[in-house]
């Protein structure tokens, strides 16, 4: 073990040794300034030091970033766009053949995950026009921490794990959606097939177009699997903020994944921070992680046994939804009884016409026609208002 002293006028030293043991040499670059008060000396993973603020509670901007939350569970069957398995991150695929998307256990060992996203292949396709994305869409509400429009946007960083069927390229995107919109693309390369690999990209803040505020998407990335044909490949991808054209979108990705029922994707730990640096992924308790996807999507259940020749009864959300949204009735029971059937409520001797009126961000008022009464009345009440 080697040393370095350095000796005060006093004639006390400070000393810096190195590691017990050292397999390779290892090279540390100082910054070439000082940090301010508070900060802490960080490394980009290469050996590269620098100042940084410590990494503060609530910085993780994307909601249900290690899968905990499915409330719609596992769909079989996709062909098209739709919300499943995880909740918050839509799936936007075409001529992709058909799909299972499910919360998966398989995760990456040591960081905490019990759960992960999954798409798998059921029926291969080999359309021209094939592709298949991950969407995730921020309110407006939630965007404004970015700064987008003025001399001081933010960057940001966004990590994320996966591990897939095949290596290959694939394509992180983000925008700005204020109509023309505005886009960011980037390539990123899975090394090596069926392995866990994390992968970090880092923007820059776009100080041409401001986000607005609201309960509409604002800020949003994507991550594209697969893309062929000219819809969503064949563009020239820019590496900075500009007007995004569809077919920049895909024009990085070279898997096919629509070739083989033996193919799949996994992905987890997504985070969504500002700053040029990721940090450890920011667990949060799972009833907040809870709450924060109910603002999108709430199932729940309304029971009655009062009333003439109909019911009228207020149904209240756990959580301020993001707009009023048009909720539906279902004839289901919460232990599972029940055809299950929409514009429906269950009653023992058989399924009421029910409805769903007057719909409000935090509620709605149900109205089930053709009561019988002595029965108890149950209506299973979702609503669905993702961006």
């Amino acid at each position: 073990m080697s040393e370095l002293n350095l000796t005060h006028s006093n004639g006390n030293k400070v000393k810096l040794t190195t590691p017990d043991t050292l397999a390779a040499s290892k090279t540390f670059k100082l910054p070439g300034t000082d940090g301010s008060g508070g900060q802490v000396l960080q490394t980009d993973g290469s050996g590269a030091l620098s100042f940084a603020s410590q990494a503060p509670s609530n910085r993780r901007l994307n909601f249900n970033g290690s899968m905990m939350i499915s409330q719609r569970g596992d769909l079989t069957g996709q062909t098209a766009y739709v919300h499943a398995g995880p909740d918050r991150y839509a799936t936007s695929m075409a001529n992709c053949g058909t799909w299972t998307i499910s919360q998966d256990s398989d995760v990456p060992d040591g960081y905490g995950f019990e759960y992960s996203k999954k798409w798998t292949c059921t029926a291969t396709s080999s359309n021209a026009e094939r592709y298949m994305k991950l969407i995730y869409r921020m309110e407006g509400y939630d965007s404004m921490v970015f700064n987008y429009g003025t001399a001081n946007a933010k960057p940001c960083t966004l990590s994320f794990w996966v591990k897939c069927k095949k290596a290959g390229n694939i394509q992180v995107n983000f925008e700005n959606e204020q109509n023309p919109d505005r886009g960011y693309q980037v390539q990123q390369t899975i090394n090596a097939a069926d392995t866990w690999e994390k992968k970090v990209v880092t923007i820059t803040g776009d100080t041409q177009r401001t986000l607005t505020t609201g309960s509409q998407k604002a800020f949003c990335f994507d991550i594209v699997w697969t893309a062929f044909g000219t819809g969503f490949n064949g563009g020239t991808p820019s590496a900075a903020w500009s007007d995004l054209a569809n077919n920049q979108r895909g024009t990085h990705c070279d898997i096919d994944l629509c070739d083989s029922t033996n193919n799949y994707i996994n992905i987890t730990g997504i985070q969504l921070e500002l700053g040029v640096h990721a940090t450890d992924f920011e667990h949060v308790p799972y009833s907040d992680e809870l709450r924060r996807c109910q603002r999108y999507y709430e199932s729940t259940y309304v029971m009655t046994d009062a009333g003439n020749s109909y019911i009228r009864c207020p149904v209240y959300w756990k959580v301020e939804k993001r707009t009023a949204g048009s909720p539906v009735s279902y004839s289901k029971r919460p232990d599972g009884v029940g055809n299950n059937t929409a514009n429906k409520a269950y009653q023992a001797n058989g399924e009421r016409d029910a409805v769903c009126n007057y719909s409000w961000t935090g509620g709605t008022m149900l109205f089930v026609t053709g009561y019988s009464q002595n029965y108890d009345t149950f209506g299973n009440i979702i609503v669905d208002v993702e961006i």
